[in-house]
């Protein structure tokens, strides 16, 4: 049985081929990555267009055979970076749902998008950053100590009002653990934000509700 027709044999044979042409969107070069222990091989194209950091590299010029990145045996190893934070990166890279928000989002969890928010910042992923800063400020919400730590850490300023706010009228008071955690600036700002709530609240004479996480 003849699959190929004689004129992509003839291709194949080294006749036409200056007719034949990499495809500008489904052609593309995979790259082996070494993560301690863990080989992954993925598309890099997605590291390339979304990271300036990974584009640079890879532009570098490369000398010899053994080129890392392009085999099991030569991975281009990644330092420093845990197996568990980079799965969770590649997962909302190359998981199409995760291109979307809301419903579709929840496969990841808080510690998942944590380590996508991590990650995307460490590689300037511009846009992945963003969807992992959209997702955790859904998640967040049920743990503002953990919600201004990662504010903190992340420089991602839109979460500390948000989150100085929901632990100011929070019941429970502050613990010491939490208080450690947060460091002794942020416990003075928090104490600030819960004396102008109490100072409304008696200027006012109008009760603020306790409070609590709403949904998306």
């Amino acid at each position: 049985m003849t699959i190929l027709s004689q004129q992509s044999q003839n291709r194949f044979q080294g006749k036409g081929l200056d007719t034949v042409v990499r495809d500008t969107t489904f052609y593309s070069d995979h790259v082996v990555f070494q993560v301690e222990k863990r080989l992954f091989k993925v598309p890099r194209r997605r590291f390339e267009e979304e990271s300036d950091i990974f584009r640079d590299m890879f532009a570098l010029p490369a000398s010899g055979n053994n080129i890392e990145g392009t085999s099991d045996e030569c991975p281009l190893l990644l330092e420093g970076i845990a197996e568990c934070d980079f799965r969770a990166l590649l997962h909302a890279m190359f998981t199409p749902q995760y291109r979307l928000s809301g419903e579709e989002s929840k496969n990841l969890t808080s510690d998942g998008w944590t380590s996508v928010l991590k990650l995307a910042t460490m590689w300037n992923f511009t846009a992945l950053r963003a969807i992992a800063i959209d997702n955790l400020t859904i998640l967040l919400r049920t743990d503002p100590v953990q919600w201004i730590s990662l504010a903190r850490t992340y420089d991602v300023r839109e979460w500390l009002m948000p989150a100085l706010l929901a632990l100011a009228r929070r019941s429970q008071p502050l613990q010491l653990h939490e208080a450690e955690v947060l460091g002794i600036a942020t416990v003075v700002k928090m104490a600030e934000v819960r004396e102008n709530l109490n100072y409304y609240q008696r200027f006012t004479g109008v009760g603020l509700k306790p409070w609590r996480p709403c949904g998306p």
